[in-house]
């Protein structure tokens, strides 16, 4: 079962609020969960930790709590990185 078209555009229009230069991706997760893939420049210099921090800060001050909870992956890549092209790969968006 696929995702709520809504919600996708809802996360993706967040995202791309906040990443405007970035390439964002939202998929179909598990079940009618939502993977999240952000490759921009505004990740350079962070940690993990961080990157995933910018992320969650975006999807937490735009979705309701009940949309958070569907999205199952937020990832934060720089263009440079290896798995930025993979991740988005493997969701069919290189």
């Amino acid at each position: 079962m696929p995702a709520d078209a809504t919600l996708k555009a809802k996360i993706e229009n967040a995202l791309r609020d906040r990443f405007p230069k970035g390439r964002v991706g939202v998929f179909d997760g598990y079940l009618v969960n939502v993977h999240v893939i952000v490759v921009d420049e505004a990740f350079r210099g962070h940690s993990d930790t961080q990157r995933q921090d910018l992320l969650w800060e975006v999807l937490e001050g735009s979705l309701t709590p009940g949309e958070v909870v569907k999205v199952s992956l937020a990832l934060g890549f720089t263009e440079d990185e290896p798995e930025s092209q993979a991740a988005l790969s493997q969701h069919g968006a290189a």
